[in-house]
């Protein structure tokens, strides 16, 4: 039979083994009345804050996403985003699209022989790249030395991607909140 694994047990004796009142030790028993009283306002209050601080929070998550709708977004459209920021969830995104194109595929249907699985997992060119960095205000920073092939191609998206930034009367984020970390190839 296997042992069991979890935290050891206290001994009685140990140090510290006797928690106090405020310590979860679910007894509130030895303190005097205005001692319980006492203890039961600051948990209250704490409580009080808590709940507050909270229902601010789910108030302003609820503005986000009437503002992101209004915007002629969906809130799915943002969750997709902030789940491919990291190399990690770009990854798992992109080992699910290519098995759902493959499925499509496997079945014939118009979206699985169109789509090409390879190209989508290659991730995104230099010029795409380079827009991506244009829409979001990023520095004019390639990853490419000035030689390379790419080099051109993410300056030529940085720019129309700036120009779409511009043109929608956006502003770019404020110097505090740039992205100034250069969008490269994917890999």
């Amino acid at each position: 039979m296997a042992k069991k694994r979890g935290r050891p047990r206290t001994r009685r004796d140990a140090p510290g083994a006797d928690a106090g009142p405020g310590h979860n030790s679910g007894s509130v028993e030895g303190l005097s009345d205005n001692e319980q009283r006492a203890l039961f306002a600051r948990d209250r209050d704490a409580y009080i804050v808590a709940k507050t601080k909270l229902d601010t929070a789910t108030a302003d998550l609820r503005n986000v996403r009437k503002r992101i709708l209004a915007d002629g977004f969906t809130v799915i459209m943002v969750q997709d985003a902030i789940a491919i920021a990291s190399p990690e969830g770009e990854a798992k995104v992109r080992d699910e699209l290519r098995r759902r194109l493959t499925v499509a595929r496997w079945f014939g249907m118009e979206l699985g022989l169109a789509a090409n699985a390879e190209a989508a997992a290659a991730g995104p060119s230099a010029f795409e790249a380079g827009k991506l960095a244009g829409f979001e205000g990023r520095m004019r920073q390639p990853p490419y030395p000035i030689d390379a092939a790419g080099y051109e191609q993410w300056m030529n998206g940085y720019y129309e991607g700036n120009a779409a930034l511009l043109k929608g009367g956006l502003k770019a984020p404020a110097a505090g909140e740039a992205k100034d970390a250069p969008a490269g190839p994917a890999g």
